[in-house]
């Protein structure tokens, strides 16, 4: 079936003179966050319990719209089962790479209008590189902001609806570049539903030595990144 916005016809015996009448379904794409700072915010399985909510809602009767597919992203984004939702677990992936998961939903259409709805902590820290490989930082760089700022531009284009659910932890709603990546999405014409955490989380102060380990654990996975070690997480603001 095509993916996009398909227009129905039905003989209405039940409407009035018995005429036909149309309406429209849209093909939905549900993106769920799966990178490493979700569990360590307490955000994963709160937001997994959204997720398999949500795709309960769009198979429901005389739901207008379908869910098209289901993609997880941690530093690479990758179409996922629904059928495996409930029993998919996060993953150690450093990286959260909305640029590449945006830009596969949008493939997912074929160039028709959709929906995407997407479950993230919306701290976007990895994106696709030239050769095709994740690129990782954090903070993350202004040019990973960048790429999934086009991305979200891209979609609004197309035109998809971005419609984001983004967990945060009390206190620190706008960390690294979430309230940038909402405020673009909302720019966009879509829109942003907070759902605030209360949890201290669990990030490490690490130090340089520890922050190399992180690294080179990530590139044994073929991501290529850095951290910018800035002392301990209850310094931050």
């Amino acid at each position: 079936m095509q993916a996009g916005r398909i227009v129905l016809a039905l003989a209405g015996a039940a409407h009035e003179g018995g005429s036909s009448y149309l309406f429209l379904v849209t093909a939905v794409v549900l993106i769920l966050d799966r990178s490493l700072s979700m569990p360590m915010n307490d955000f994963f399985y709160p937001a997994r319990a959204r997720a398999i909510e949500l795709i309960e809602d769009l198979s429901q009767p005389g739901c207008p719209d379908h869910l098209h597919a289901l993609i997880t992203l941690g530093s690479r984004a990758r179409v996922t089962d629904p059928a495996d939702l409930p029993d998919l677990e996060w993953d150690v992936e450093y990286g959260s790479n909305l640029d590449e998961a945006l830009r596969l939903a949008m493939a997912r259409f074929c160039g028709d209008p959709g929906r995407i709805i997407l479950i993230s902590d919306l701290v976007a820290s990895a994106h696709t590189g030239p050769d095709g490989e994740p690129v990782f930082s954090t903070p993350p760089t202004p040019e990973t902001l960048d790429r999934t700022m086009e991305a979200i531009r891209l979609c609004a284009e197309e035109p998809i609806s971005v419609e984001a659910w983004r967990y945060y932890t009390i206190g620190r709603e706008d960390r690294d570049n979430s309230g940038v990546i909402a405020e673009g999405i909302l720019a966009s014409g879509g829109t942003v539903q907070d759902v605030p955490i209360d949890s201290p989380g669990h990030f490490p102060p690490w130090t340089a030595e520890e922050a190399q380990e992180i690294v080179a654990e990530a590139q044994q996975r073929g991501v290529r990144g850095y951290i910018h070690v800035r002392g301990p997480r209850e310094a931050d603001p």
